[in-house]
Parts: structure tokens; sequence; C-alpha cells
């Protein structure tokens, strides 16, 4: 080996930059390839030996976070950082299968898709794979030796899953991902705060906002034209980061009607006095289509399917014309006021998810869109006009007080 770097050495002074990495690449794999036999019999030995304690590995393995735990502090030690990936090797792996939309929070269901499939991207082909699994197993003797068998099961485990199985995860490039992920957060984090320094906005507040709150700033900024250049250029240098980060804003405005399923959010609905108005409207156009299906109900066939979706379009149609009216500017700020004070109300209560779909509330209010465009605000609409519905739907049901009475 020592010939062949000579040799390599020579034979990279007369060869273009690309031949010469080419060269020096071949050369390393060799090196390792020759390595790697060289330690054959050791490794296969070290790897009987820890049949033996395979069931200690087992115990450790059946609680994750503390296997992960332990994974963390073995693989970030010195001896394994030749093997780590950087920064700019995450954000290509990123580039490749997408960002996580929660950046530096906690992730949900769909950035730990993001996440494994950044990591079974920097492990990288089969042969890359292969080559890593056996650096790894290199290291196998020494713990062995040194009697430190979870450590030497996780770096056996690692390896074998790096060749087995591709698709998924291993507690080792779990590992480095996680190093990696946090040298990339940095950046960002640096980047974002020279940002906002230029902007001339407080970091604590931008920090401690909620989404709606940051959206509110942004649109704030957005008004100085000098602020917005700037902003639109550090969103072009960005724009693949940002992209899932407004797909999950999206996302949070169509999560913010599940609201209206809760008895609590009753006081966000219109009032009677508010609504009053167009109820006759709406009952000159509804009307005789529910007549019609009570009388089909009553005859004992099933209601047109058409029916139901006229009654709707008559919904949409006075909601339309009625969100305008309602929601003045006043009357929005009014909204935005209790939904602040609601989420806080959740967020004290540990109701994590009813307190998100708030802030997709606030979120909606804050798109720069008229009024009429607003479907949150129509969504109020809607369902403040379905309540009076089905409060008067259950009043005409209920018996007469004199029949009740006679009856008791």
């Amino acid at each position: 080996m020592g010939s062949i770097r000579r040799l390599t050495r020579r034979a990279t002074r007369n060869l273009s930059q690309d031949e010469a990495r080419e060269l020096e690449e071949q050369a390393d794999r060799l090196e390792e390839l020759v390595a790697y036999q060289a330690m054959g019999d050791e490794i296969e030995a070290a790897g009987e030996a820890l049949e033996e304690h395979r069931a200690e590995f087992e115990k450790m393995m059946a609680d994750v976070e503390s296997a992960m735990d332990h994974a963390h502090r073995l693989f970030s030690r010195k001896r394994f950082a030749f093997l780590r990936y950087t920064a700019d090797d995450l954000e290509r792996a990123f580039e490749a299968v997408g960002y996580p939309t929660q950046v530096g929070g906690e992730l949900d269901d769909a950035d730990m898709k993001t996440v494994v499939a950044a990591t079974v991207h920097l492990a990288g082909d089969e042969e890359q794979r292969f080559r890593l699994a056996k650096r790894l197993l290199m290291a196998l003797p020494e713990y062995v030796d040194a009697r430190r068998w979870r450590d030497a099961w996780l770096i056996q485990y690692s390896a074998f899953r790096l060749i087995e199985v591709s698709e998924e995860g291993n507690p080792f490039m779990f590992v480095m991902f996680q190093l990696a992920y946090d040298e990339w957060l940095r950046r960002r984090i640096d980047e974002q705060q020279a940002l906002l320094k230029e902007l001339g906005i407080d970091r604590s507040v931008a920090r401690q906002g909620s989404v709606a709150d940051l959206h509110a700033l942004a649109r704030e900024v957005m008004k100085d034209p000098r602020k917005k250049a700037r902003m639109e250029a550090f969103y072009e240098a960005h724009r693949a980061q940002y992209e899932g980060a407004e797909a999950r804003l999206l996302q949070l405005e169509d999560e913010a009607v599940e609201l209206f399923k809760r008895d609590d959010a009753e006081s966000l609905l219109l009032s009677v006095e508010e609504v009053g108005p167009w109820l006759p409207q709406l009952m000159d156009r509804v009307g005789p289509m529910i007549e019609a299906t009570r009388e089909a109900v009553s005859a004992g066939r099933e209601p047109a399917p058409v029916v139901q979706e006229r009654v709707l379009d008559a919904f949409v149609a006075v909601i339309k014309e009625m969100v305008p009216e309602v929601y003045t500017q006043e009357r929005i700020d009014q909204l935005v006021d209790e939904l602040q004070d609601y989420r806080r109300r959740l967020t004290e209560a540990g109701e994590e998810k009813a307190a998100r779909w708030a802030d997709g509330a606030l979120v909606a209010l804050h798109r720069d869109v008229p009024p009429a465009e607003n479907r949150f605000l129509k969504v109020i609409c809607y369902a403040s006009l379905r309540a009076i519905f089905e409060a008067a739907a259950e009043d005409s049901a209920r018996p007469p007080e004199s029949s009740a009475s006679e009856d008791a």
C-alpha cells in the first residue's frame, strides 16, 4: 500500500484536477479493501464473541429512546469523526428528497419521513453503503476487546443494516444525520439572524412569536419597499427550503376549520343579530328545497341528491354576499383578538392540536386577500348559519309545553 500511495502521488502530478481526484479515490478504496481483508479474521472473531451478549443488546434496543441516546454518545465521539457528513452534504440530501417543514422544532410524522429519506440519501448507493459498513466493522474488534458489548453491538447492527436494509435508517446513520443537521441548523439560524438584524427586527420577538404572529410581522415588513426587496431576495436564494413551510401554512389553514367541531369554539361564531339580516334571504332560497325533502321523507322516499347540492349552493351564494358586509376591518380585528385569547387558553390547557388549529385560523386572517375570498371567514359564516338552523330545527321538533306537561 505504501508503494501504491507513492505511485499515486507521482501519477497525479501529470493529471488534471478531476483525474487526480478520481485516482486518489481509487487508491483510498483499494487501501480500505486491503485493510478490511487484513482484519477479516479479527472482525469474524469479534462478531462470534458478541453473540454471547445478544440478550444485553436486545434489552437495550427495547427502549428506543435510551438506545438512541447510547448510539449518540458512541458515534459522536472523535473515533468516528472521519465518517461524519457536513452541512453541505445534508443540504444536497434535502435538495434531493425535500426539506422538513419544522426546522429546529419538534418533527411531525411527515417531517420524520423526510428525515429518514435524507438519512438514506446520505448513506449513498449500494457501493457507498458497503464501504461505510466495512469502515464500521473495522472498529468492531477494538470495542469487543474492551468488553464494551453494547457499543460493539450498535456498530455491528448498524453495519449490517446499511447492507441489508437500504431503505431504512440505522443508529449510526441517524446520529450522523443529527450531527450534520445541527451544523446545518446553526448555519440557517445565523443567516436568519443576519437578515432580522438587517431588517431591524428584534430577534426575541421573532423567536417567541407564534406562526400567525410571524406571518403578521412579515406582512408589516413587506410594506417597506427596501425591506421587501431584501426579503424577496432572501426567499429566492432559499426557495426550496421555504416551499415546505408554505405548504405547512396552507395545511394549518385547512385544519383551522376543525375548531368548529369543538363546543368551546361557539364564541367565535357570529351572533344572532349579525346573522339575522341574512336569514330571510337564505330561507327564500332553501325553504322550498327543505319542504321537498320533508315530503320525500314522509312518503318513505330518499331525498334526491341534487336537492342537497342545491341547498349547499344556496348557502354559498348567501355567504358570498354576507362575508364582505359582516366582516369589516373592525370586525376582523375583533375576531383576531378573540382567536388570540382562545389560542392562549388552549395552550394553557395543554390542547396543542386545537391551539395549532387556532394558529391556522390566525394565519388565514392575515392573508392579504379581500374578506369575500377568505376561506376561514366563509367557514365562520357557514357554521354560524348552520348553528341557527340546527337550533331552530330542535325547537320545532320539541313538543309544546302543555302537551309535554300532559304527557308527564
